[in-house]
């Protein structure tokens, strides 16, 4: 939610405000959205226009979170569930901006601006659940429950969102962390500053902690309107200052005020200037927002390992509530104090102008549709918990659901998110939308014999609404679970097109679903069509799950060299003969038998063809117009198919595997493979010849391209597209020969060489380089 203006009104104080601190031996409490995001933003070093460097990402989030271990900091990860009612507007209006951004960005853009991917938040649970971290998904927004758990625990907090500077809880931006931990006498820490809400409480004498929620309604609140309280604003004055805008002089009128009130007085005096007929509503509003720790329920402690302690804490504190008592036909009048001579009016729908730099996004100003009092639902994670049946609510809760699934049980609704793609071509969803029907053929399943989806999806720059009739599943919500596993599986398989006749349990257990998706993504008629080249890509990309594994994460090609120097000058003086004889060698191995000869040999051969691949061409940012984005969007197709399918898994109890996605996809990696193959004349004799020194992984690349195509038949072949080559200076060829193994020096085949091409001498195909 954010409070406008609160941030950078610390932020101008913080030598007062923020006191430096060693993060250790404590629980600390997580605020899982706000921190993905950073780590991705500030941390993370990915490349948003080719559609998420997921394993960079992962590779983050599990050095971030290890390094936390390592300081004795048990981390409890809190993440925003579905939407409320009054976030109606926000969510529209956030939808229609990152639409705008996805409409536009290229590689020259990407240093300025971040762009989050479609699998963030999936990649992010995957390394909690990896990493064993506790965590909870909240029904719907999580602050109030961060901040019940911080109180509590007695633990501070870390997020990038000013809510927690009124929520009385100990406060670590998540900015101030040091990027690396050192030692102390207690063990490892990590270095940060905290906030305490006694200098808030210190700088404005008689403030007390319990009022500070109401501060936060009055400055602005997605649950009560600006608009209702305009009489109690305008009999409130502030104080002119040259050195602040309207907001940063709000925040310190309101605060100033409140010092002469206690919370039930301070009620008082805010309904007493609203009409009759609106004070119970209001008063209700009020109430729960100052509760907000009524909200949390015990069922949500048990996932995040709390124990009957911590729920004897939690009742504690609910005993506090407030109530207010008094008649609300029959207020005693509360005077407002007002501010001296030089002053102007404290307006009710100030805008702030300039605190572009708050923690959090800065709330839009809400629009009318959809966001009257009326509209707002304060104990809707209650009603909807009563709602569904237990086991899907101890699922949501244990991370295994995506939010959407809350939005089209309580809302019908799903806005598809925007991806970097091609907008002269349909949405990159269109290609999921059976799957997306299942889904919600099966969380509608109690609500009748058919019902209605509403979609908003992208058409050519704006979103449309699309409303879907979509027929209940013949298995309610609440027998879903008690399908055997088979029953399960054959759901799936029939969405994907999957038979017995495919023979998947040729395929190892942990890829089924994601060869499985691959397959749909290939069959589906949708623009544009994909082909041998994309296949290739997709299925060599996996290839770097077996060379992490093997040889540690590696995504820098002057690292990689360095790391492996002496390993690499030996594969260079592998002898042709020594080639040949591994070739041979166990001709006829199943995919699994493959799997299991993988060397460190071969993945140290096959990461140095393809590590340069990780890396974007910089020429991409200076002339944005080589980006191609109709590469990126063929791949955003595979995101959305994957995506869904791993939900609809999910929501089946994962009656296959769960792949993880940072194991497998990597945009970056798979625009330059594309960029790379392209232009091959027999791209699968280029790449035989390029593993040719990892011949256990081409052996696993070959038997996938091999079952996936028996199982397609008939693959698009994709018509090479060489480039004719510019007379260059000698430092130009010298440069080249240094870049043997980048994305760019081996992909081009000249055309003045094409006439010498040999179908039976696969070494034709090389470049000079």
């Amino acid at each position: 939610m954010g409070i406008r203006g609160l941030t950078t009104y610390i932020a101008n104080r913080s030598d007062y405000f923020f006191e430096p601190y060693e993060l250790q031996n404590t629980y600390l409490v997580i605020d899982g959205w706000s921190l993905s995001s950073q780590i991705y933003i500030r941390v993370a070093r990915c490349n948003c226009t080719f559609g998420g460097d997921y394993d960079q990402f992962a590779h983050s989030v599990t050095q971030f979170f290890s390094d936390l271990l390592r300081c004795n900091i048990t981390p409890i990860v809190l993440l925003d569930g579905g939407w409320e009612n009054k976030k109606k507007a926000t969510v529209y209006t956030r939808a229609r901006e990152k639409l705008s951004t996805a409409s536009t960005f290229n590689p020259g853009v990407q240093n300025r601006l971040k762009f989050f991917p479609l699998l963030l938040t999936d990649v992010f649970k995957d390394v909690l659940v990896k990493l064993e971290i506790n965590f909870a998904m909240c029904p719907f927004e999580a602050d109030d429950c961060i901040a019940t758990i911080a109180k509590i625990l007695k633990a501070p907090v870390l997020s990038y969102d000013s809510d927690f500077y009124i929520y009385g809880v100990e406060y670590i931006p998540f900015n101030t962390l040091d990027p690396y931990i050192t030692k102390n006498k207690l063990g490892y820490a990590k270095r940060c500053k905290i906030y305490r809400v006694e200098k808030l409480l210190d700088k404005f004498k008689g403030l007390d902690v319990s009022l500070l929620p109401l501060a936060a309604i009055l400055l602005g609140n997605d649950y009560i309107n600006r608009s209702t309280f305009k009489h109690f604003f305008s009999k409130m004055k502030l104080r002119k200052c040259q050195n602040q805008n309207e907001q940063q002089r709000r925040i310190k009128t309101i605060l100033n005020w409140l010092t002469n009130y206690s919370l039930t007085t301070a009620v008082a005096a805010v309904l007493k200037k609203l009409p009759r007929d609106q004070r119970p509503k209001v008063l209700q509003s009020i109430e729960i927002i100052v509760n907000g720790y009524s909200l949390l329920t015990t069922y949500m402690l048990q996932p995040l390992g709390l124990t009957e302690s911590h729920t004897a804490a939690l009742n504690e504190l609910q005993k506090k509530a407030f109530k207010f008592h008094g008649d609300l036909n029959r207020l005693e009048e509360a005077g407002i104090e007002e501010i001296e001579d030089g002053r102007t009016n404290l307006s009710s729908d100030a805008v702030e102008k300039d605190d572009e730099d708050d923690e959090d996004e800065v709330e839009e100003e809400e629009e009318e549709e959809g966001n009257t009092d009326e509209d707002f639902d304060l104990l809707a994670a209650e009603k909807f918990a009563a709602s569904v049946p237990e086991w899907f609510i101890k699922s949501h809760l244990a991370g295994d659901f995506p939010a959407y699934f809350i939005n089209m049980m309580t809302h019908n609704i799903y806005i598809l998110p925007s991806q970097i793609e091609d907008f002269s071509q349909p949405t990159t969803h269109e290609i999921s939308l059976p799957i997306i029907h299942k889904i919600f053929s099966i969380l509608s399943s109690s609500k009748g014999e058919e019902n209605v989806l509403q979609l908003v999806i992208r058409e050519k720059k704006q979103f449309v609404r699309q409303f879907i009739t979509v027929p209940s599943c013949s298995t309610s919500l609440e027998e879903l679970r008690e399908l055997d596993l088979n029953e399960k599986k054959k759901i799936i398989d029939d969405v994907l097109g999957i038979s017995e006749e495919d023979r998947f349990d040729e395929i190892p257990e942990n890829w089924r679903l994601y060869v499985a998706t691959i397959i749909f993504w290939m069959k589906r008629e949708v623009l544009p069509e994909r082909t041998n080249i994309h296949l290739c890509c997709v299925l060599v990309s996996m290839l770097f799950y077996f060379i992490d594994d093997k040889i540690g994460f590696v995504r820098s090609r002057k690292t990689f060299e360095r790391k492996f120097a002496s390993e690499i000058d030996k594969l260079e003086k592998k002898s042709r003969e020594a080639i040949n004889q591994s070739k041979s060698e166990n001709p006829g191995l199943s995919l699994q038998e493959s799997i299991d000869s993988v060397s460190n040999e071969d993945c140290i051969a096959a990461g140095h063809f393809l590590i340069s691949h990780f890396e974007m061409d910089e020429r991409l940012r200076t002339l944005p117009r080589r980006f191609s984005v109709e590469i990126v969007h063929a791949f955003a197709q595979l995101q959305s198919c994957f995506r869904h399918i791993m939900h609809l898994n999910a929501l089946l109890g994962y009656p296959y595997h769960h792949p993880r996605t940072a194991d497998v996809y990597n945009g970056t990696l798979l625009y330059n493979l594309y960029t790379n193959f392209v232009k091959r004349v027999d791209v699968h004799s280029y790449i035989k010849i390029k593993l040719e020194k990892a011949s256990s992984l081409f052996k696993v690349y070959q038997s996938l391209q091999n079952f996936v195509e028996r199982i397609l038949v008939n693959v698009p072949v994709e018509k090479s597209n060489p480039k004719r080559k510019r007379n260059r200076k000698k430092k130009d060829k010298m440069q080249d020969d240094e870049e043997f193994f980048s994305a760019e020096s081996d992909s081009e085949v000249p055309e003045k060489n094409a006439q010498f091409y040999d179908p039976r001498n696969p070494f034709t195909l090389l470049t000079d380089s």
